[in-house]
């Protein structure tokens, strides 16, 4: 996983292009893992057990839950993939979570490769029910994990007027967002960028226009679950004409449905279309 920083457009397609001619086949789309995974550097093979016996479906764990485990399934808790010893107060604290919670997974923000790695094993560990590993990983694993792949944001993949490129980067993303132990990744953002006085979404749309935004965030979304990862287009039902970041306040948008059909919705509907697996709200 070496790092590589792409800034503008060109280099992003003189990258894609050797990528593709150096390429012994073209890469199809593959639902079983990938033999790059068998020294995957998180351990894969977590299975459900309950004092002892292994639990072979979903639907067998399921019935051997408690009330207060099936609730605490629903519920998923904020991790740093950073290395903490097993006597660190946050690493009690997960293990806390997990093992009197029953919480049903995590959310990792800032960390690496090594610290989120072990982390997650030690936690995977803990949990009689596998934990669900989701991630911010808009422009690649890099948006949180240090020493990933940085690959150029939503925008820059849209100017070089190539959604085979998207598909590309949603690939990448995954494969190392698997070699994590993460099973959910939270993007593409499928938001339309048609207020230029957005200060949170910004180069984080493909477009201005609904239908390359579409176009773009279908490919990407393609090439994340080509690996059997889930793809999560945000942020329903669109948070590209708000002039507030939500991260700090609380936007308003006032159009009406037949606005909001002809424009932000459209993205939406290409990605369920598409297949994506999950749909983010916005807190707007």
């Amino acid at each position: 996983m070496n790092k590589f920083v792409i800034a503008s457009p060109l280099p992003l397609l003189i990258f894609l292009v050797l990528f593709l001619v150096t390429s012994c086949a073209p890469i199809e789309i593959n639902n079983q893992r990938p033999t790059l995974f068998q020294g995957s550097i998180v351990n894969t093979e977590i299975v459900p057990s309950r004092n002892g016996q292994v639990l072979q479906t979903p639907q067998a764990a399921l019935e051997s839950m408690s009330l207060e485990e099936k609730i605490g399934q629903l519920f998923f808790i904020s991790a740093n993939g950073d290395f903490f010893s097993s006597d660190d107060a946050r690493f009690q604290r997960l293990k806390k979570m997990i093992e009197e919670y029953h919480v049903g997974g995590l959310i990792f923000f800032r960390g690496d490769i090594y610290g989120q790695a072990i982390l997650t094993n030690k936690l995977q560990n803990l949990s009689t029910y596998p934990l669900w590993i989701t991630q911010d990983m808009e422009f690649g694993a890099a948006m949180r994990v240090r020493g990933t792949t940085r690959i150029t944001p939503a925008m820059g993949v849209a100017a070089t007027g190539k959604p085979e490129f998207a598909f590309q980067k949603g690939l990448i993303t995954a494969l190392e967002a698997r070699a994590l132990g993460v099973h959910q990744i939270f993007a593409p953002v499928v938001d339309v960028n048609n207020n230029p006085s957005n200060p949170v979404i910004n180069i984080r749309s493909f477009s201005e226009d609904p239908e390359i935004v579409s176009k773009f965030a279908s490919a990407f979304i393609e090439g994340v679950q080509s690996q059997s990862l889930l793809a999560t287009a945000k942020h329903f039902p669109g948070h590209g004409d708000t002039n507030i970041d939500s991260h700090f306040s609380l936007p308003t948008i006032q159009h009406d449905f037949a606005r909001l059909d002809s424009v932000e919705l459209v993205p939406f509907r290409a990605a369920i279309d598409t297949g994506v697996r999950s749909i983010m709200s916005a807190h707007i």
